[in-house]
């Protein structure tokens, strides 16, 4: 592309009718290094289990060790993830693809560590709905590189518009799941993939020895609403906290049953959490 920051009629076209939009790296030029992309990632996976910052989360792995899932709210404290995610280039993606301006509302990173667990089949909208129910839209950038032997990310094409059939909020039924042809994504580090929230979608766990991380940042289009930020970490903080700030004897089932139907989050008994795995 002449401009590598403005998509063309194709690549809106193609998220209109898939849902989702692959962006390789090499028809871009928004994002750092692969090699900057990785070493952030490593960084913020070895920070430490602060109260009240940023918000590291457990699973327990295939070989049943528990380890480091994701971190989340990493904007707030790492600026080189903040001008990715703020940057002019994806806000301008995100304005192609919708005709509205963008706003970031939450932002992650999910490692996949070795041996990690998968995203069961889900639609995002669902762990949104306490906030009301408006479209959002994710971004993912690849850190490394996704393969179907470590987990890549999967899509319904086309799902957007089909209303998946959901058990447990945005978990898909397995009947649906059954039913519909998953696509698996190969990616390079540096590549983008943009998709809304109601796009069925899912990831296989990480069979290999090393780490498949992604970066993502979730937004909003409700100008009038600059706080809706803030008010989603506050809500979030309160009813799922990170493991290593939930209270003994408090109950977060409700907070589990919200934000936890798709991904391998540590039970919401669990508070004891050993210093993670970074392997």
């Amino acid at each position: 592309m002449a401009n590598r920051s403005i998509l063309t009629e194709e690549h809106i076209g193609k998220f209109e009718r898939d849902g989702f939009l692959h962006i390789p790296r090499e028809e871009h030029d928004l994002v750092a290094e692969p090699s900057n992309l990785s070493e952030w990632a490593s960084e913020i996976l070895s920070w430490p289990r602060e109260k009240g910052k940023w918000m590291p989360y457990d699973e327990v792995n295939q070989r049943g060790e528990k380890q480091l899932m994701r971190t989340e709210n990493v904007v707030a404290y790492f600026s080189p993830v903040s001008d990715l995610l703020l940057g002019e280039g994806v806000l301008s993606i995100l304005k192609q693809l919708s005709g509205k301006d963008a706003f970031l509302f939450k932002d992650k990173i999910n490692y996949k560590l070795p041996y990690a667990n998968g995203f069961v089949a889900h639609i995002d909208a669902p762990a949104y709905y306490h906030m009301g129910e408006m479209p959002f839209m994710e971004v993912m950038v690849v850190v490394d590189a996704q393969t179907p032997a470590n987990g890549c990310l999967e899509f319904v094409p086309g799902s957007h518009k089909a209303a998946p059939s959901l058990v447990n909020g945005g978990r898909i039924s397995d009947e649906w799941e059954k039913n519909h042809d998953f696509v698996k994504l190969d990616l390079k580090p540096g590549d983008m993939v943009v998709f809304g929230s109601r796009i069925a979608h899912r990831s296989g766990p990480n069979l290999t020895g090393k780490r498949r991380a992604a970066i993502f940042g979730t937004y909003h289009f409700e100008a009038h609403r600059p706080e809706m930020s803030a008010e989603y970490w506050a809500h979030r903080r309160v009813n799922f906290p990170p493991d290593h700030e939930r209270e003994e004897g408090e109950s977060y089932e409700a907070g589990f049953k919200l934000f936890g139907y798709s991904s391998p989050f540590t039970k919401p008994e669990v508070t004891n959490v050993p210093t993670p795995v970074t392997g």
